[in-house]
């Protein structure tokens, strides 16, 4: 689903109300994979 979403235009740095972004949530829940990802379609760390 995350890849679809990013093939398909979604932001990666879009921030949620307390100013997370998925980046944030996919290393919480250890989804190393993800993060990767996100990493290689410009993700950027909010920490």
């Amino acid at each position: 689903m995350v890849k679809f979403l990013v093939f398909h235009g979604a932001d990666v740095n879009v921030k949620d109300n307390d100013g997370r972004t998925p980046l944030y949530w996919v290393k919480t829940e250890n989804h190393n994979e993800i993060a990767d990802f996100l990493l290689s379609h410009g993700a950027v760390s909010n920490e």
